[in-house]
Parts: structure tokens; sequence; C-alpha cells
């Protein structure tokens, strides 16, 4: 009889335990419940707000798309000008080397010159023949 009264005592407080420990998981699993809907609450909230943001921003990009000049076009205006560098750039550089050769054109016919003027300048008598 003494077993039967110590079996029932063990079951009685292994149930006691079981009980104490379900009640405890179920408030902090509760509890976990409400602490994750008011995180949802919010993080919907500040969704909805980013959401009237982004559509506040989409129609002033709109409006700018609209109302200024349109990307393709600008976008033309800047290839063409861009073009138009490439040229002048081309040019530059083609007067660039024109310019060079002529001054060393220049210096070639200059130092010729002073050599005939200095052979004239030692001829008195102009009897050599120049050339």
């Amino acid at each position: 009889m003494e077993i039967l009264i110590y079996i029932s005592g063990v079951l009685t407080t292994v149930c006691i335990v079981s009980v104490i420990g379900f009640i405890r998981a179920y408030k902090k699993y509760t509890l976990l419940l409400e602490s994750n809907q008011h995180i949802s609450n919010i993080s919907s909230i500040r969704n909805a707000e980013v959401n009237e943001r982004l559509e506040e921003m989409m129609s002033i990009v709109r409006i700018i798309q609209n109302d200024y000049v349109p990307n393709g076009e600008l976008s033309d205006k800047i290839k063409a000008i861009e073009g138009s560098l490439g040229e002048m750039q081309k040019i530059s550089a083609r007067n660039r080397s024109f310019s060079e050769q002529s001054k060393q054109q220049l210096l070639n016919d200059i130092g010729q010159l002073t050599t005939k003027l200095n052979r004239l300048g030692q001829d008195p008598g102009l009897q050599s023949s120049y050339s």
C-alpha cells in the first residue's frame, strides 16, 4: 500500500510540475505572439509610410520628366556635343601639326636666308653666285 501512495505522490508531483511548466510555456508563447504582433503592426505602419513617400517621390520624378527636357532629347544633345568636341579635337590636332611643320619650315628658311646674307656681306664685289 505504501508503494501505491508513493507512486501516486510521484505521479501527482510530475503532473503538477508538468502543468506549471505548460502554463509558463503558454504564457511565454502568448507574450511572444503579442510582441510579434506589435512588431508586425509597427512594420506595417512603417511600410505604409515608406510606400506613401515612395509614391510622392515617383510623382515628383514624373513631373520633372514631363515638365523639363526629356532624358532622350538631353542625351541626344549631349552625344551631339561630344561628337562636335571630338571633331574639334581632331581639327586642333591637325592645326597643331601644320603649325609645327610651318614653324620648322620657317626656321629652316630663316637659317638659309641668314647664311646667304652673311655670304653676301662677305662678298663686296657681288661676283659670287648664290643659290
